[in-house]
Parts: C-alpha cells; structure tokens; sequence
C-alpha cells in the first residue's frame, strides 16, 4: 500500500499528456469537442473505441450533424 503513492505521477503525466495530445488533434482535424480527439487518440493508440463507418449505395451514411472521424 505505501508504494501506491508512487503510481500517483506517472498516471497523472500520462492522463496530462493524453489530454495535451487531444486538444492538438482536435485543432489540427478542427474538431468541435476535445473528446472526439481523444476518441481518435485512443482508437488509434490503443485499438480502443473503435469508430465505425457505414456505406450504402457507395456513399457514407451519417446522421445529420455528425463527424466522421
């Protein structure tokens, strides 16, 4: 129990990097949300959440309003 402290750092630098990395994607993509960023950080990172596209007649179909990421 007392090394649980020691985890303290190290998941709050990644949690903080994560977030950073995010927000970076969500300006460069010009994302509304940073939470559609981190969605593609995490799908991409760690296979994770996985978005998924769906295509009629050759044409994607989203509902209206939504991105495809």
């Amino acid at each position: 129990m007392q090394s649980l402290r020691y985890w303290i750092m190290p998941v709050a630098a990644l949690m903080g990097a994560l977030l950073v990395a995010a927000n970076y994607l969500r300006d460069i993509y010009e994302l509304p949300r940073v939470r559609m960023g981190l969605q593609h950080l995490t799908a991409s990172t760690f296979s994770l959440w996985l978005p998924v596209l769906h295509i009629r007649d050759g044409k994607k179909v989203l509902k209206e309003g939504e991105i495809n990421l």
